[in-house]
């Protein structure tokens, strides 16, 4: 749930001037559940990343980050590469953000945002070769104090959204939402998120339709980091009868964590080598004991016929 909207969110990116690798591996769903496994790599100002899916190749991603400027290119499919083809490019013009998105087929997206000190607004619009100028919205978020204030609605007014984000503490934050679309389809919502310390992290939103009934989705997700420089995500949803109908469980894993985890890996595999050695050894002794107690057994039996003769 996205409490306040950034039609182009502006951030200066760093270059990154040493190389780092990731793996990340996701399962979602609750009564068919279905994942992925994404890799990546980052080498300087570029960037890879493939992601894999029960069926094979699912998509491909290459990112070149500038001082002020990101440009991406994505990939669906291997076979038909310019099919699924999307490019897009976001730079920075001082307090001005540009983002534009476009896929073979000419349709894409278009956006603008502008920051002045605690505010910020923004427009976002489609366009197609086809149809021209689509759909727009609007955008304007300010900060009052502690609190975040955030609207937006598109050009027809068919669709709305108002919401209030307060960090209440240390690490605590509480936001509120009401979305409303045209014909009286309203929903209210409640979010809180706590950082618990120790890469522990914790968020939960409950989303409600404005009417009589009491019909709420719940949804939760926990972040832990059992691992230095690993992160482990279980997120759940549920409605009203407490029916489980999205389970999403994420695995991210850095190069540090790579390392130590092969790392661990072949230690485990050398002391396993290690103990079927000493129990073939053992195995050896023992052969070795029966053969000489069955040899004394057959030698003290020769000797005792020899006395008799």
């Amino acid at each position: 749930m996205t409490f306040y909207f950034f039609i182009a969110k502006i951030e200066r990116e760093r270059y990154q001037q040493q190389q780092q690798q990731s793996i990340s591996a996701t399962i979602k769903g609750a009564d068919a559940p279905t994942g992925t496994l994404t890799t990546s790599y980052v080498m300087d100002a570029l960037t890879g990343e493939i992601e894999l899916s029960k069926s094979g190749f699912s998509k491909g991603v290459v990112k070149y980050a500038a001082k002020d400027s990101t440009t991406q290119a994505t990939v669906a499919s291997l076979s038909n590469p310019l099919d699924g083809l999307k490019v897009s490019n976001s730079t920075v013009f001082g307090q001005v953000g540009v983002k534009s998105e476009i896929t073979k087929q000419l349709k894409g997206t278009l956006s603008a945002c502008y920051v002045s000190g605690p505010g910020a607004m923004g427009v976002e619009t489609a366009i197609s070769k086809a149809g021209g100028i689509g759909a727009t919205s609007f955008a304007a978020q300010c900060k009052v104090g502690d609190v975040m204030y955030s609207a937006k609605t598109t050009m027809k007014m068919d669709a709305y959204q108002v919401a209030a984000v307060n960090g209440v503490g240390a690490g605590e934050t509480v936001g509120v939402a009401i979305d409303g679309k045209a014909g009286g389809d309203v929903k209210a919502s409640l979010a809180y998120a706590k950082k618990i310390g120790g890469g522990h992290s914790v968020k939960c939103v409950v989303v409600n339709p404005v009417k009589k009934s009491f019909d709420p989705v719940v949804s939760a997700n926990f972040v832990t980091s059992v691992v230095p420089k690993t992160t482990t995500t279980v997120a759940v949803q549920v409605d009203k009868a407490v029916r489980l109908f999205c389970f999403d469980f994420r695995v991210l894993i850095s190069s540090f964590s790579l390392s130590i985890l092969s790392s661990l890996f072949l230690f485990y595999l050398r002391e396993r080598k290690k103990r079927e050695r000493r129990r073939v050894r053992a195995r050896m002794r023992i052969k070795a004991t029966l053969v000489k107690q069955s040899l004394g057994v057959t030698l003290f039996s020769d000797g005792c016929r020899a006395y008799r003769r």
